[in-house]
Formats: C-alpha cells, structure tokens, sequence
C-alpha cells in the first residue's frame, strides 16, 4: 500500500478515515478500534526501533 508522501494529505486522509467511522459505528465500537489503532501504532514504532540504522542497509523487513 503506498501514502501520500505529503504530511498535510495524510492528516486529510485521517480526518476522513475517523468521520466515516465515526458515522459508521457506535461509541464501544469506536472506543475499541482507538485502543487497537493505538497498539498498533506502538507496535509499528517499536518495529522500527529494531530495524538497522542509515548505514547502507536496506530497510527491508527484518527476518
């Protein structure tokens, strides 16, 4: 999946993500999907914490 490259599109593409959901699901329902998109947010830093630095290495996932 590729992004939009640019900060002020992402923040747009969230903007309209969280208004569909939010039209879309109830108050439990969103609440459960925050927590999750929260983890997996840590999880993704964490991820990236462990990959190898600039140093000429790829940033290919880790095996």
């Amino acid at each position: 999946m590729s992004l939009p490259n640019n900060g002020d599109a992402l923040v747009m593409l969230a903007a309209a993500v969280t208004l569909q959901l939010a039209r879309s699901y109830n108050a439990d329902e969103l609440e459960l999907m925050a927590a999750f998109f929260t983890v997996l947010g840590d999880n993704i830093a964490l991820w990236l914490a462990r990959l190898p630095q600039d140093n000429g290495e790829s940033n290919q996932p880790c095996k």
